[in-house]
């Protein structure tokens, strides 16, 4: 029997603002190839943190959050777990009506050209693709750096959609304190 297919996620967030349109879910992955200068999530770059976690337990919590209006997968570097992403992805589409965002830090001629990585942008409404630059901080429609693209693969938003997204949000729980958005950089 097959072990069951597992994600390293770095967190998990029930609710935000700032991570697409709506409120979403957002799972963010551990462990990073690209590594950007100025990464606005250092902690989940490396490939040994974070916890290992089933991608049907992932599906569940997904599942479990009520009023939301999507999930957004960030990261890390969702591309670099492929196969445990696109299990979860599918699994996502399959039993609910979730939009997906898919943040990644590959360019997208190279997502397009590597069939396995294609495989993985095609489940979701819409990728954020490129590596952060911090000479080209942005922070408008989900693009950290200016270099950055967007790419609509469904009717699902328009580029007014992610226009609207508030830059940052800052999430207080009894834990820690969660700032999350692609302008987190402006708040001090």
């Amino acid at each position: 029997m097959r072990p069951p297919l597992t994600l390293r996620v770095h967190a998990l967030l029930k609710r935000s603002y700032a991570n697409g349109p709506g409120c979403r879910a957002v799972v963010w992955v551990q462990g990073c190839s690209i590594r950007c200068a100025g990464c606005c999530n250092p902690g989940a770059q490396d490939r040994t943190g974070g916890r290992v976690i089933a991608v049907a337990e992932v599906l569940a919590w997904v599942r479990s959050i009520t009023s939301i209006e999507g999930v957004t997968l960030s990261g890390g570097e969702p591309l670099d777990q492929p196969e445990a992403v696109a299990a979860l992805l599918r699994r996502v589409r399959r039993t609910t009506d979730f939009s997906v965002i898919l943040f990644t830090g590959f360019d997208w001629t190279r997502v397009a050209g590597t069939p396995a990585l294609m495989d993985v942008a095609r489940l979701a409404d819409v990728v954020v693709a490129g590596p952060y630059r911090r000479r080209q901080h942005l922070g408008y429609a989900l693009l950290g750096s200016a270099n950055q693209t967007i790419h609509l693969l469904t009717d699902r938003y328009k580029l007014p959609d992610l226009e609207a997204v508030p830059e940052v949000e800052v999430v207080l729980d009894e834990v820690h304190t969660v700032l999350t958005g692609v302008n987190d950089a402006t708040v001090t």
